[in-house]
């Protein structure tokens, strides 16, 4: 199953934070998702440099 956000809006969300200087309920509002999934998101970029979680295990079929 896909993430909720697409990979180009999750990056997006770490322009709009640190280029824009956009606060999280703000972003939130632009991305049409909660202040937690920013948050999260952004907890993944400072902790992987990336977007998703790396460690994360697919569901379902290979």
């Amino acid at each position: 199953m896909p993430p909720h956000l697409g990979d180009q809006l999750r990056n997006r969300i770490i322009v709009w934070r640190y280029e824009g200087g956009m606060s999280a309920r703000e972003i939130a509002e632009l991305a049409g998702c909660s202040e937690c999934t920013v948050y999260e998101i952004l907890q993944f970029h400072c902790n992987f440099g990336q977007v998703n979680n790396p460690f994360m295990h697919h569901r379902g079929w290979p």
